[in-house]
């Protein structure tokens, strides 16, 4: 038993030193390009639009960061599947919402599920999508890393999460 628990360390190493130096080749968008992106188009809309309409809101890699993470922490760390869906739903769009059966509770025997998620770390890639990289430890027994991908889009001036996938567990 004490071979697998050191041979899953070993391979969640391996992965986190493989993802940061993915991070560190160059691999994510720079922040200052797209911070300086956004400023220019937010200069473009508020001298094209009449002060009666607000600018269209747009977010810094930061603060999409800042989102995942917040997002992901609460998608993988939970006291129930209920407490989960009910973490969550905030921070999705309707139509994921919907995917995610976030509005259905769990049977009771599905929701005493406990989950926590560990050394979560994001990156976000060249077509703008977050990868989000997360050791999660499930019923404080079995712990494993997992990938997810995550897709945004503002909708009413808020970020939301339109898009989760986890190539790790499909």
């Amino acid at each position: 038993m004490k071979k697998r628990k050191w041979g899953l360390l070993m391979i969640s190493g391996v992965t986190l030193l493989s993802l940061s130096a993915c991070g560190q080749s160059g691999l994510d968008v720079p922040q200052s390009t797209v911070s300086s992106h956004t400023v220019r188009n937010s200069r473009k809309s508020v001298t094209a639009q009449s002060q009666a309409k607000p600018p269209a809101t747009s977010f810094s890699v930061s603060q999409e960061s800042d989102f995942v993470q917040k997002f992901l922490t609460a998608y993988t760390t939970y006291t129930s599947l209920n407490a989960q869906k009910s973490a969550v739903q905030p921070f999705l769009t309707i139509a994921l919402q919907k995917q995610l059966a976030v509005g259905t509770s769990a049977s009771q025997e599905t929701n005493q599920v406990t989950s926590v998620g560990q050394n979560l770390s994001v990156w976000q890639n060249d077509k703008g999508e977050w990868l989000g990289l997360v050791t999660v430890k499930i019923n404080d027994q079995t712990s494993s890393v997992q990938v997810f991908l995550v897709g945004l889009e503002v909708k009413d001036q808020r970020l939301l999460v339109s898009q989760l996938s986890s190539p790790t567990q499909e």
